[in-house]
């Protein structure tokens, strides 16, 4: 193997069953050697067919709606800045962005009855009012916590969980 050739590569991962058990959603990782970044699209089989089912290019955590009629998938747009947010995919085959949280989104998970969504949602604590004034400012740690999350330098960021209606993308804060 040469290194020019680890971009055919495709790792599947996070395959979710749809609730009739005969189709399956799943996510793909491949390396764009060019952009120097990673792709994440969602498949779905089913039928013995797979395709793709959806065209962003940062597309993962595929869930299915309890009813099986829409999937919930967090996808990143391809604006530099934008930060990964939850997106819903109907019947129609329409992926609609229910949220635009600061930090994103990073994870997702259905209520029940499938009218809202739950998600994980990081926030700024440290009270600065941009980037520009954060990355200057000086840092005082005063607990450890922060290297034991899995995310590195996240010392002025919490996580919290909000709930997100799927018809109208009112999001309501549920931990705090």
């Amino acid at each position: 193997m040469r290194p020019d050739q680890l971009g055919g590569f495709r790792t599947p991962g996070d395959v979710q069953q749809h609730p009739s058990k005969d189709v399956v959603v799943f996510s793909t990782t491949q390396m764009d050697l060019e952009e120097d970044t990673y792709l994440r699209h969602l498949w779905i089989h089913g039928d013995g067919q797979l395709a793709r089912l959806t065209e962003g290019d940062m597309d993962h955590s595929p869930r299915w709606s309890p009813d099986g009629s829409s999937i919930g998938v967090i996808r990143k747009e391809p604006d530099e800045k934008a930060k990964p947010q939850l997106a819903v995919r109907g019947r129609d085959r329409v992926v609609r962005m229910l949220t635009e949280f600061e930090l994103g989104v990073s994870e997702l998970a259905w209520s029940p009855d499938g009218s809202t969504v739950a998600v994980v949602v990081s926030e700024y604590i440290d009270g600065f009012e941009d980037d520009d004034e954060r990355a200057r400012a000086p840092r005082r740690i005063k607990q450890p916590a922060f290297r034991f999350d899995n995310k590195s330098w996240t010392y002025n960021v919490r996580s919290h969980i909000w709930l997100v209606d799927v018809d109208s993308g009112e999001a309501t804060q549920l931990t705090s």
